[in-house]
């Protein structure tokens, strides 16, 4: 069982997948009850997606903003807020292909229609 286990675990796609489930399994706690988004879970959900980016082919050092829509709520829920757009600056951001990739998974995660998301080239350190 163990060596089943250990070479999955050496299988290129098994992180990405891995990320992908801890990012969906997170997103539907948050979608299904009210939940007052903090700093630290805007930090966190930022550098999920900036982990899922990071692990597509052709794609490096990736950084992440996200908006927020804040619904209010009646006086027994607290204030909720949910995702309305998503910019992705990446190495690799200029290919087409990648663009659409990041489109792809983005808008199936966030259930936000891709032209509320953006994927540019990032700029080369140093220049």
């Amino acid at each position: 069982m163990n060596s089943i286990i250990q070479s999955i675990a050496k299988k290129k796609w098994f992180i990405p997948v891995i990320i992908a489930l801890m990012v969906t399994i997170g997103l539907s706690s948050i979608t299904e009850k009210s939940v007052t988004i903090d700093t630290l879970e805007t930090i966190t959900t930022e550098q999920q997606i900036e982990a899922l980016c990071n692990s597509l082919d052709g794609v490096e050092n990736s950084k992440v903003m996200l908006s927020y829509n804040k619904s209010y709520s009646s006086a027994f829920t607290q204030d909720s807020a949910y995702v309305t757009g998503i910019v992705v600056l990446c190495n690799g951001g200029s290919n087409p292909d990648i663009k659409l990739r990041i489109h792809k998974i983005l808008s199936a995660l966030y259930d936000i229609p891709s032209t509320k998301i953006a994927v540019e080239e990032r700029k080369l350190q140093g220049m």
